[in-house]
Formats: structure tokens, C-alpha cells, sequence
């Protein structure tokens, strides 16, 4: 009755691991693709490393701590 129990417990915990960590793959494989690989098909993986979308590593490295300080200035 324990390895029911156990067995049970563990296939609950790997549905909820898959639960949670499917939107971060999701997230993830759009955010490398381009706009037209996505509306075509959005279940399928990149084609290419597509890094064009990342428009905020192109601002100046101030830009960036500042509003990263500014987020944490209203967060606390």
C-alpha cells in the first residue's frame, strides 16, 4: 500500500513539474523565433537562433541599471 502511495506521489509531482515549467519552455522557444515563424507555426521549435528581438541588450548598460533600480526602488 506504501508503493501505491509513493507512486502516486511521485507521478502527481512530475504532472506538476511539467505544469510549471511548460510556460518557461514556451517562453523560451518564442522568444528566439522570428515574427513570421511564429504566426506560421507556433507549436514548432526556432529554425535558426534568431537574437534580433533582444532590443533591450542594445540599450547602453546605464539604461539598464537604472531601470533595473528603479523597479527595485518600487518594489521595496
Amino acid at each position: 500500500m506504501k508503493t501505491v502511495r509513493t507512486w502516486c506521489i511521485r507521478i502527481l509531482m512530475i504532472l506538476f513539474t511539467i505544469i510549471f515549467l511548460y510556460p518557461l519552455f514556451w517562453n523560451l522557444m518564442s522568444a528566439f523565433k522570428t515574427n513570421a515563424e511564429y504566426l506560421t507555426d507556433p507549436y514548432a521549435l526556432p529554425v535558426s537562433l534568431n537574437l534580433n528581438k533582444s532590443s533591450c541588450l542594445k540599450k547602453p548598460v546605464f539604461m539598464r541599471v537604472s531601470a533595473i533600480s528603479i523597479s527595485l526602488l518600487i518594489t521595496n
